[in-house]
């Protein structure tokens, strides 16, 4: 057969099809009529109540959030278990649906986003009182070397910490089981010896 004949076919064969109510669309998607003819209603409906909601005031809005809770309530009143266990079953399908876009459209939007930083140099100045690095950009005006937040520019002095006792040495550098495990738990530990100041006024009761 040549070419053009094929070309005939096929034309006479989708005018045919479309005369029996079923769209080119669905001829070479493989689908069936009936599927192509939902999923087109469906999106329509969906237009539809789209426009009509961006329309809607906001004491309708309220309205119809109010009904839609007391429907929801009323007929998970009357559903049974099997029932509840597939309504929640749906419910997590499509929130994680709706979490995926979500996310889905930050990844994109940071991808997009312009981040603009700073930088302020290295952390090599020195404290002339205690010896602690800053950034120059800290150092307080019209000082040298001299930080606010450090020692509060010389004037707080702080004594030089103590050597801690020899048994917290172990503790916390030997490879015994015990000190490995002080070490893992040191947290819980340090949680369960703490101690809070509590002051309160105390009245008498003046009659029993």
């Amino acid at each position: 057969m040549e070419r053009s004949d094929l070309t005939g076919v096929l034309s006479i064969s989708i005018v045919g099809s479309a005369n029996n109510g079923q769209t080119a669309n669905s001829i070479f998607s493989g689908e069936p009529q009936s599927k192509t003819c939902l999923r087109g209603k469906l999106l329509r409906r969906s237009e539809r109540i789209r426009e009509r909601r961006a329309k809607e005031p906001s004491m309708g809005r309220q309205k119809r959030f109010s009904a839609d809770t007391e429907r929801d309530r009323k007929s998970r009143k009357l559903e049974n278990k099997e029932g509840s266990k597939n309504r929640k079953k749906r419910d997590a399908l499509r929130h994680r649906s709706r979490r995926e876009r979500v996310e889905s459209f930050l990844h994109v939007e940071m991808d997009r986003a312009i981040v603009s930083y700073g930088y302020l140099g290295r952390m090599d100045s020195k404290c002339r009182h205690c010896g602690a690095l800053h950034f120059k950009c800290e150092i307080a005006s019209g000082r040298k070397d001299e930080y606010k937040q450090c020692y509060h520019c010389g004037s707080v002095e702080l004594p030089s910490l103590l050597p801690y006792p020899d048994e917290m040495k172990v503790l916390l550098q030997d490879a015994d089981v015990d000190d490995r495990n002080f070490r893992e738990h040191v947290r819980n530990y340090n949680s369960a010896l703490t101690f809070a100041s509590l002051a309160a006024q105390i009245v008498a009761p003046t009659t029993r």
